[in-house]
């Protein structure tokens, strides 16, 4: 049979399936939707359809891809069948061509060689099943005239019984095979893998022939050596051999069983129609496992990466993603990628997103995104994806940095309190002066003041404001000098209280918070630096009172010092709000007092008492053991 003359029938809205098909083929006739398609299949009764999956669901009465092929089938004529598509949906499609009979699956994009080559092998399936349909017309002239040489061959009837004892197994007429040939064709399209064929083939050809060994082996064109009980047969499909077949059997008391010339010819056949259901199940094959490997290589990617469209629903995500968000792949799969990540009453992309300027622009961007529900930051880039010229999809990668965000901001803090130690040593040192010749003066007028009169008592209250000025410009003087490693010493740390209590009664002198010190420490020492410490202690009294300020109203700070064996014990408890989740981590004053505390061994425990509403700061440091000489 000439192709030349076998009429193609295409659905195509877009039109680039027609102009593949055209360049390579005459008799080409297409359609831009099924209405128009069904009415010109009747006038043409056309032996190939080729039709565009991705549009089946735009198509009038038509649900899927199985229904859309179980339209065209008339039931009077074999139509080869080929689904054109860019859909990842594997099951979806696999069904498809199970279901509806399709001949060969062709994804996008495609070469015009590879479309020639697949209408081909379509016209070649063609051309073999309606060989096979011709089969029963032959068959019904061959009964006839086997009936019409019935009475001339009476006389041979002994001999014709002893052909026939021969192989009781063999096939028996032309109607035989045309039934075993029909019924392998229907059975085998629902292989999805070669050992399930296998099976197929041998439930099929068991009861008529007696088959019950039947091996697919792929790869290999040089046959076998022939064996009495076995013989074996090339695959051909679309010109290309793509292995061997080889079918065996036994007699029912396991002797060798013979295959007779017609059961090799049958068996031919066979091999020809496996040799394209092989081939439908090797491409199959070939794309889960490329699938498989994209979704393996997706995975790996600890970082979360998502796929998002233009309406920003997620068409794809890893598992990272997956953990991120904490939804399983089925409810982030149509979802927005920001209802996913911020919550499902949130209706606008995250802030500092450039997804969308990626679709506009067609290039790569990056952006800052802070997810304020999960307290989180994440620098984010956007990659197009190109189907053509056009942008369908953006790929979204998320990294993580709320840790270095929070690393910057301690270290700006870091930063900004040395700065403000520089100025307070300085605006200590200039009040330094001009408060000591008050006091000088002061002095001098006491001497020559009656120590009876009301005059006297007033400069004794100036006399001790003035001290009370010195003491405190000495303390910042102190803290804010810069500490050296020869200035690590034993220090008491009632010192240390002595400079930080003065210091943060200044801050709240205009607040109704009072600071209460109950120190047991018996002139115990702790080895350090003496700034450190009082910076140290000074961060967690300071996050008090910010607590307090931010619960209103009166509060209290208690500060308890006592001795635990060879440990001071710092505890503080204050009535103000409560951390929220993730505040102690964020507390860049705790953080530096953390740094110094555990730098002298020591170590810090922050919570709430569970007997009362508050704070509490619990520090423990080792005391300098001293030598005892009595």
């Amino acid at each position: 049979m000439s192709f030349d003359i076998l009429r193609i029938l295409i659905v195509d809205p877009s039109g680039d399936i027609t102009s593949s098909v055209k360049s390579n083929f005459n008799n080409v006739y297409s359609s831009s939707n099924v209405r128009d398609a069904m009415l010109l299949a009747k006038q043409i009764e056309p032996d190939c359809i080729v039709c565009d999956y991705d549009i089946a669901d735009n198509f009038l009465d038509i649900k899927n891809g199985i229904d859309l092929f179980t339209a065209f089938d008339t039931g009077e004529k074999e139509t080869a069948k080929i689904l054109v598509s860019s859909s990842e949906e594997f099951d979806k499609i696999q069904k498809a061509i199970n279901q509806a009979g399709i001949f060969k699956f062709i994804p996008k994009p495609f070469s015009n060689t590879d479309f020639a080559d697949s209408i081909n092998s379509a016209f070649e399936y063609i051309e073999l099943l309606r060989e096979n349909s011709g089969l029963v017309s032959r068959a019904a002239a061959r009964k006839q005239y086997l009936l019409n040489l019935k009475s001339t061959l009476e006389n041979k009837q002994k001999e014709q019984q002893e052909i026939m004892k021969d192989s009781d197994l063999k096939v028996r007429d032309v109607e035989t095979e045309y039934e075993i040939i029909n019924s392998l064709l229907t059975s085998i399209q629902s292989a999805d893998s070669i050992e399930e064929l296998e099976q197929i083939i041998v439930d099929q050809l068991y009861e008529p022939m007696g088959v019950d060994y039947v091996k697919i082996i792929l790869h290999q064109e040089k046959l076998p050596e022939e064996t009495p009980n076995i013989i074996s047969t090339h695959l051909f499909c679309s010109g290309a051999n793509l292995g061997y077949i080889k079918f065996g059997r036994r007699t029912k008391n396991g002797n060798v069983a013979v295959f007779s010339s017609s059961e090799v010819e049958l068996l031919d056949r066979v091999s020809d129609i496996v040799a394209m259901c092989a081939d439908k199940i090797m491409r199959f094959s070939k794309l889960k496992k490329l699938k498989d490997q994209w979704d393996s290589v997706f995975n790996s990617i600890g970082e979360p990466l998502v796929v998002v469209n233009r309406d920003f629903e997620i068409i794809q995500a890893n598992r990272s993603f997956e953990k991120l968000t904490q939804l399983g792949e089925k409810n982030l799969l149509g979802n927005k990628c920001y209802s996913a990540v911020m919550g499902s009453d949130i209706s606008s992309c995250c802030n500092g997103c450039n997804i969308a300027k990626t679709f506009e622009t067609g290039k790569p961007t990056g952006s800052q995104v802070k997810f304020e529900n999960r307290k989180k930051n994440y620098t984010t880039w956007a990659y197009p994806i190109f189907e053509g010229k056009e942008i369908n999809c953006v790929v979204q990668f998320y990294k993580d940095v709320s840790e270095q965000t929070v690393y910057k901001e301690k270290i700006l803090y870091s930063e900004k309190l040395a700065e403000i130690g520089i100025i307070a040593g300085s605006i200590a040192h200039e009040i330094n002066n001009p408060i000591g010749g008050i006091l000088a003066f002061l002095q001098m007028m006491m001497r020559e003041t009656d120590k009876n009169s009301s005059l006297y008592e007033d400069l004794i209250e100036m006399e001790k404001a003035a001290k009370r000025c010195k003491q405190i410009a000495d303390n910042l003087l102190h803290f804010s000098r810069q500490s050296r490693d020869e200035e690590v010493k034993d220090i008491e740390i009632s010192s240390v209280f002595a400079t930080l209590i003065p210091l943060v009664q200044l801050q709240i002198r205009h607040e109704n918070i009072n600071i209460n010190l109950n120190d047991n420490s018996h002139g115990a020492s702790i080895r350090g630096v003496f700034n450190e410490l009082v910076q140290a202690f000074l961060n967690i009294v300071n996050t008090s009172v910010e607590l307090i300020q931010k619960k209103g109203g009166n509060g209290f700070i208690n500060i308890d010092v006592n001795e635990d064996e060879s440990n001071l014990i710092v505890s503080t408890y204050d009535n103000g709000s409560r951390f929220i989740e993730d505040e102690e981590f964020q507390n860049l004053a705790l953080f530096v007092s953390k740094k110094i505390i555990t730098g002298y061994n020591g170590k810090i425990d922050i919570g709430q008492r569970n007997d009362a509403e508050g704070n509490y700061f619990w520090v423990s440091l080792p005391m300098v053991v001293k030598e005892n000489f009595s």
